[in-house]
């Protein structure tokens, strides 16, 4: 991914909205008025969902914007984005085919590289797959076949991507030649079964279970020693063979949120909830029900527990470009867990900011819907945690 331009961004964006007023714009984009003038202040940074510029050149009536706008905000027509919204199983199947398409776009000459490790930095740089966090390559071994000429040796690789409590592998077959300088010349890659098993990537067991997959690719929880349960045994002590996980991010609690205040804030961002009929009827016995009881069961695609709090996020995902997510504190596996909205990652378990992220832009999106909901504290949010301990970034509402 590219670097974001902010003020090639601000430029197109003022092309976008026109004659139009901003207010007038955001409405007919379905955005926040309140983001929509974030985007035109030179200190705001947050590079924009592929999402919003979606909606931005939908609402401007010119096809043409929406490559304009992508190549501002660092995006490449053909990158797949980090898909955190997804289901892991789902986000690691397809970053094994953002894989393989992107590296058999780059073969299609051969090209040259100090390694093949360098090689496969540079194919996830210009093709957006999700940060690998691990690379491994094989051995070079000869070449005796005639599918990838003129290759003189193959040799295989697994990468790694990772979420705190799960981790995909996918392997890779290279064919390439050396240069009497060190250097590899990159013929052709493989991602089939038969491939694999011919560079010694796979067993004969694993062969016969996968020989008619066009690519291959495992997922798994993190059982094993690994850098964060090293981390969480030695906070919690000795913890069995369970494998403990937090989850952490920047929101706040809501589990003191009085329903009445809840009520009013539906009000007020109806226009951002309220737009598919089901939503509709929901909000209209919202106003005269119980808001827990009417939304007990209310979850969307982007949900990952059900319940009222999913309306806040809901709101929340519409009006900003920050995947914010409820996560209800019933549902998870320790007792002292607290029902939050969070946007996951965000921060993590020492108080550092994500890389996405600022804390300043995280606490502006974030500190009007706390004070909406009357919530006294917002920032640093845990949830699957024993303790609620350390939490170096939370704010109070008032007196921002």
């Amino acid at each position: 991914m590219r670097e974001y331009d902010a003020a090639k961004f601000r430029e197109l964006l003022e092309k976008a909205i026109g004659t139009n007023t901003k207010q007038a714009f955001a409405e007919k984009a379905g955005m926040a008025p309140q983001q929509l003038s974030r985007y035109f202040r030179e200190d705001y940074n947050v590079r924009p969902t592929m999402n919003t510029l979606q909606k931005i050149a939908k609402a401007s009536g010119d096809d043409s914007l929406l490559v304009l706008l992508q190549k501002a905000c660092g995006y490449e027509e053909s990158v797949s984005f980090v898909r955190k919204d997804k289901p892991f199983e789902e986000r690691a199947k397809l970053n094994a085919m953002d894989l393989k398409e992107g590296f058999k776009e780059f073969t299609k000459t051969p090209c040259v590289f100090n390694s093949i490790k360098e090689f496969i930095s540079t194919c996830e740089t210009l093709y957006g797959v999700e940060t690998l966090t691990e690379i491994m390559v094989s051995n070079g071994q000869e070449y005796t076949g005639n599918a990838h000429l003129p290759a003189e040796y193959t040799c295989f690789a697994r990468v790694k991507f990772e979420t705190p409590m799960r981790e995909c592998y996918t392997w890779i077959a290279f064919y390439y030649a050396e240069t009497r300088g060190g250097l590899v010349v990159i013929f052709d890659v493989a991602f089939d079964a038969d491939s694999l098993y011919e560079t010694g990537a796979m067993t004969k067991k694993t062969y016969e279970e996968n020989k008619d997959s066009s690519f291959f690719y495992v997922t798994k929880y993190k059982n094993g020693k690994s850098f964060e349960e090293n981390m969480l045994r030695a906070l919690f002590g000795d913890i069995g063979d369970e494998y403990v996980s937090a989850v952490v991010g920047f929101g706040f609690y809501i589990d003191d949120l009085d329903m009445e205040t809840f009520r009013t804030f539906l009000f007020h961002h109806k226009k951002s909830f309220a737009k598919k009929p089901h939503d509709k009827v929901l909000y209209a016995k919202a106003m005269r029900e119980d808001p827990v009881d009417v939304f007990a069961s209310y979850s969307d695609a982007n949900s990952i527990d059900a319940g009222y709090g999913n309306v806040i996020a809901h709101i929340m995902r519409e009006e900003t470009d920050f995947d914010f997510v409820y996560f209800d504190g019933e549902l998870d596996q320790f007792e002292n867990n607290r029902p939050c909205i969070m946007v996951p990652d965000a921060v993590d378990a020492f108080g550092v900011v994500g890389e996405d992220y600022t804390i300043e832009n995280l606490k502006e999106v974030t500190v009007d819907y706390a004070r909406e909901l009357g919530i006294p504290e917002y920032g640093e949010v845990h949830v699957n945690t024993m303790h609620h301990v350390n939490c170096s970034n939370v704010f109070k509402t008032e007196g921002e």
